[in-house]
């Protein structure tokens, strides 16, 4: 489907089945050269500083190896502020800046369902949540 619909913007796309193992390994060697855009998930979590892996320079999960320093110098003035409102102003120009670079494309989100057994007691004080399961597992008890 990726294929034919950017052949209709002039752009050939070559796909490739890969083993995830052997997407990974590709994927994670600097400089590496062999993909110009994959399909592949990750799970973060809910605080943003989580994602300094991804869009860092250095990130390990950096895959595209995309540099900005501004980028860089943001996610550590996020993680530095003591304050909850300028914090969040500070990843809100962060990404911000992420998504006018483009870097990715997210282009799916799947369906979380979530079973617990009968016995659990406490799943609405332990808040559910869209990337994790729960905000406190502590909350949580048989």
């Amino acid at each position: 489907m990726i294929a034919s619909q950017l052949s209709k913007a002039g752009i050939k796309v070559n796909v490739e089945a890969v083993d995830a193992t052997a997407l990974s390994t590709a994927i994670h060697k600097k400089d590496q050269t062999k993909y110009d855009a994959f399909l592949n998930g990750y799970i973060m979590g809910t605080d943003p500083y989580q994602y300094t892996p991804l869009y860092t320079s250095t990130g390990f999960a950096n895959y595209w190896q995309y540099k900005d320093p501004t980028i860089d110098k943001l996610f550590t003035k996020g993680d530095l502020e003591s304050s909850a409102s300028a914090r969040q102003a500070t990843y809100k120009k962060l990404q911000q800046k992420i998504a006018d670079a483009a870097v990715m494309y997210p282009i799916v989100d799947n369906k979380k369902i979530l079973v617990m057994n009968k016995d659990v007691k406490g799943f609405s004080e332990a808040k559910t949540l869209p990337v994790y399961t729960f905000a406190d597992w502590s909350k949580l008890s048989k």
